[in-house]
């Protein structure tokens, strides 16, 4: 996928900062990708700071 080139946040389509921040940084290669270093990177991002992630079941 070309993302850098195809990726397109329009105005009109309502997306938070949060979530266009961890949309970007899931698309890059997979060493520098968010939860590249463990799920702890992904679950600590900002977009998840409401997810009470103990009383999740898995």
């Amino acid at each position: 996928m070309n993302w850098k080139e195809t990726l397109t946040f329009p105005p009109e389509v309502p997306i938070s900062e949060k979530a266009k921040d961890l949309i970007l940084r899931f698309c890059c290669e997979s060493e520098q990708r968010i939860g590249a270093s463990g799920v702890e990177e992904i679950k600590s991002n900002h977009f998840f700071e409401a997810v009470d992630w103990e009383h999740i079941r898995g």
